[in-house]
């Protein structure tokens, strides 16, 4: 919802490319099936007209029947399904049907179809030229000259942890020599594949590997050296080579990339689900998908190629896998999107056409929810000259420029671009992901957002934001010492917090409230449970065994406390959940130590300086209220009179739930609860702000909060009784009781 945990949230000249010989292979996992198109005899219902052999991928409902009847529709139109992706309802078909994306809509089974779209403009068989990286060989390195390093503090990192063999990080890329000595003792053949062939899965022994003479066929291995190079490589080699990010944990080649340097969005698809179900932990991919540098929601092949990529990426972060992603490498505005003059890459130059786009065509995999979005710096921590930028776009920065990494044949190379800053950050995640192997993608992202060093806008006119969050870095480059340690600056004053397993909360006390009263507990409606309480609901005074950690105000656990009733809960109006606790306010400073926060029992003016603890970071954000909004909306819940903070004030992911206090009065005068991550209008994560005339304001970035006054209107001043059907209670009724 909001802040809930959940995610916010290439080289130069060539951001890297990934037909082939189609598999003949037939590989079975889970949730997979793969047909071997040598055998499959397609099947018509009348005759069609010959035309070039073109993949196509086909969007439909994700249950076996509907399927099942996309399927058949391919086969009455003279396709062969060469994949089915059941997961996401995502098929990759073939065919030489000049007339295939009508006709498999049209016939019997076609409804089972919900959308179609070529995968390429040019045949599959078509030989391609692509455009190459410059490197410099290096000769054999030893550890101290790798300034990358260095910057994002990896070297200090160290010293806390190298990484755990446990966690696994899928290489999407090109194919990785895994006979490297720096490579070879990290290396899971096991969980390794070859994507290229039409999209089906190859794991014939070394398929994973880079071809000789492949376009680009040392660009997988260079990324894989600065995620997970050995410390030490073999025992022969100790000091030698270089080292990686995450120097102990393992890696898998997931190769995407094809001979002649092409990443179709078969072969994506593929990489990003077999990483999936192979329970990859992080993915890196320094790559875009070919054959158009943005793909743009046309209603025809982009719009259902850009559906069956989204599909694929939310399916992977559902099931655990976190997604990094390189910016690209044009110095292009991906928040301010108007012309795209270089597509499609699978023809040649002199026949493209440019043409005019705007931000709804996304840059895939970059530009996708789920997905952290990597920018370059230099060893001087400035933008790399060729990296992309975009307020909103832009999630972190890393060093890209001049990276020293391990290249196929036992060698060496220093090689630039948003491909080689992209690996820092995933290898940061695996640091992060070994020190807390309970922690999802959710809370990996937002780790990786908070623990990011700021780095402010240079003298650039191009470069918006602030210092926290700008287009050009993002919120900062990524900082591997402060992942595996924690904050760098003091918690702030945390007392009377209370850490709960998915949100904060607050140990709260109404203004007339007695020591001997029954203490409360107040968090986010949504962090109770966000399926429940659906438009319109309201729970009340039903029971509950609700734990939560107490802390102090240096964020320390001072006891446990448990709650014996919900008394209140809703996302309808506000946004909030009350809890009766079993000990009353005197017991609890007792056993603590602590006192409550006291809920203010007036309206918030709206402007006032305020401190926002979150108990599940240990960590509080100082921001200034700026004013009150008529309505904030977020996909179909409506919250009124919300408080709207000024920026920069990125209450990330996790703070839901935490209490909105006034600085200098020290009550509580709301609740924070959500934030706009993408720049969407109205949807979910995105929530947008309505006026009294129904105009709507889209504010990426901006946070807001809920006021907690109404809360004290449902008290009675003289029992002290919460109760909702007092007369003077304003707090929202249940309009939906079903």
């Amino acid at each position: 919802m909001s802040r809930k945990l959940r995610p916010r949230f290439r080289s130069p000249g060539s951001r890297q490319r990934l037909p082939a010989a189609i598999a003949t292979l037939v590989v079975a996992t889970a949730g997979v099936t793969t047909v071997n198109p040598a055998s499959a005899a397609p099947a018509s219902v009348e005759p069609q007209a010959a035309g070039p052999l073109m993949n196509y991928l086909i969007n439909a409902r994700p249950d076996s029947a509907q399927i099942s009847r996309a399927a058949d529709a391919v086969e009455e139109a003279g396709g062969t399904v060469l994949q089915t992706w059941s997961e996401i309802g995502v098929l990759v078909v073939q065919s030489s049907n000049a007339n295939f994306r009508y006709d498999v809509r049209r016939g019997k089974s076609g409804p089972a179809v919900q959308s179609v779209g070529a995968t390429r403009v040019a045949p599959v068989d078509k030989p391609f030229v692509q455009r190459g990286d410059a490197f410099l060989a290096a000769a054999d390195p030893r550890e101290s000259v790798q300034p990358d390093m260095a910057q994002i503090k990896a070297d200090r990192a160290w010293d806390v942890t190298t990484g755990s063999p446990k966690v696994l990080v899928g290489v999407v890329d090109g194919g990785v020599d895994d006979t490297h000595p720096d490579l070879a003792p990290n290396f899971a053949a096991a969980d390794s594949v070859n994507c290229t062939n039409s999209g089906v899965p190859d794991t014939t022994p070394g398929a994973w590997r880079p071809n000789p003479g492949a376009k680009q066929g040392y660009h997988g291995t260079h990324v894989a050296g600065t995620i997970a190079a050995a410390k030490t490589g073999t025992v022969e080699r100790a000091g030698t080579g270089v080292v990686g990010v995450a120097p102990s944990v393992r890696f898998a080649s997931v190769k995407v990339t094809d001979d002649n340097g092409f990443i179709y969005p078969e072969y994506a698809i593929c990489g990003i689900l077999w990483a999936t179900q192979r329970q990859m932990d992080v993915t890196n991919h320094s790559y875009y998908i070919d054959p158009w540098n943005f793909w743009c929601n046309d209603g025809a092949d982009q719009g259902a190629v850009q559906e069956a990529v989204r599909r694929a990426f939310k399916f992977s972060f559902g099931r655990g896998t976190l997604s990094v992603a390189a910016a690209g490498n044009e110095d292009y505005d991906l928040h301010n999107k108007q012309i795209d003059g270089n597509s499609p890459g699978d023809i040649p130059k002199d026949q493209r056409v440019p043409r005019s786009i705007s931000n709804s065509c996304l840059d895939l995999p970059a530009e996708l929810p789920n997905v952290v979005t990597v920018a370059s710096t230099t060893n001087e921590k400035a933008k790399s000259g060729f990296s992309n930028y975009g307020r909103g776009v832009i999630d972190i920065a890393a060093p890209g420029s001049g990276v020293l990494s391990t290249m196929p044949g036992g060698k060496w190379g220093r090689i630039s671009g948003t491909s080689m800053a992209s690996p820092h950050v995933a290898g940061v995640a695996a640091l992060l992901k070994s020190a807390n192997p309970d922690w999802g993608p959710r809370e990996l992202a937002q780790r990786l957002r908070a623990d990011a060093d700021h780095n402010a806008c240079p003298p650039d006119t191009r470069c918006s934001g602030t210092t926290a969050d700008n287009s050009f870095f993002g919120v900062g480059v990524t900082d591997a010492l402060q992942a595996v340690t924690g904050y760098k600056e003091p918690a702030g004053d945390l007392t009377s917090t209370i850490a709960l397993s998915n949100c904060s909360a607050s140990l709260v006390r109404f203004p007339s409230s007695h020591d001997d009263d029954r203490a409360m507990m107040l968090t986010n409606g949504h962090c109770y449970d966000l399926d429940r309480l659906r438009p319109g609901v309201v729970v009340t005074d039903e029971p509950s065994s609700r734990k939560g950690t107490l802390l102090n105000a240096e964020g320390a656990a001072s006891g446990t406390v448990e709650a014996d009733r919900l008394l209140y809960a809703t996302m309808t109006g506000t946004d909030i959940a009350l809890y009766r606790l079993t000990d009353s306010y005197s017991a609890v400073k007792a056993r603590t130590g602590l006192n409550p926060l006291t809920i203010r029992d007036k309206q918030a003016a709206g402007d006032e300086q305020l401190f926002i603890p979150s108990s599940y970071w240990k960590h509080t954000w100082d921001c200034r209220g700026q004013g009150l909004v008529y309505q904030v909306k977020e996909a179909g819940w409506v919250w009124r009179d919300s408080l709207r903070y000024a920026e920069p004030c990125d209450t990330i992911h996790g703070t839901s739930g935490s209490p909105i206090v006034d600085s200098k009065r020290r009550d509580i005068i709301g609740i924070n609860n959500t934030g706009n991550d993408s720049g969407e209008s109205c949807t979910f994560d995105n929530p947008c702000e309505v006026d009294q005339a129904g105009k709507v304001t889209v504010d990426q970035g901006r946070s807001y909060g809920q006021q907690t006054w109404w809360i004290t209107t449902c008290v009675d001043p003289d029992t002290r009784v919460f109760d909702t059907a007092r007369p003077k209670c304003v707090l929202p009724k249940n309009q939906n009781p079903g």
